[in-house]
């Protein structure tokens, strides 16, 4: 596995990370997640040198919603010839 791959890999788990840290209401859970977080920014930054400095930025910028793609659906409803 290449640096590259690696620090891929520890983007996935920032970003379940970050989603524990926005949903969490236990401050203990809290604890972890950020113990976690400051744990996978050392490692991300361990591959830096291997790694482009604008991915590290990227991987760790922190986020405010859960951590999937955002989905748009949007629909056209016609009754007797008639939008509604």
């Amino acid at each position: 596995m290449n640096a590259s791959d690696f620090a891929k890999y520890l983007q996935r788990i920032i970003a379940i990370t970050d989603t524990g840290l926005t949903f969490t209401k236990d401050p203990f859970d809290r604890e972890r997640y950020e113990d976690l977080r400051s744990l996978l920014s050392e490692m991300l930054n361990q591959v830096s040198d291997l790694v482009d400095a604008e991915e590290v930025a990227e991987a760790l910028k922190p986020t405010s919603a859960y951590a999937t793609p955002l989905m748009d659906v949007r629909a056209w409803i016609v009754e007797d010839e008639k939008s509604v």
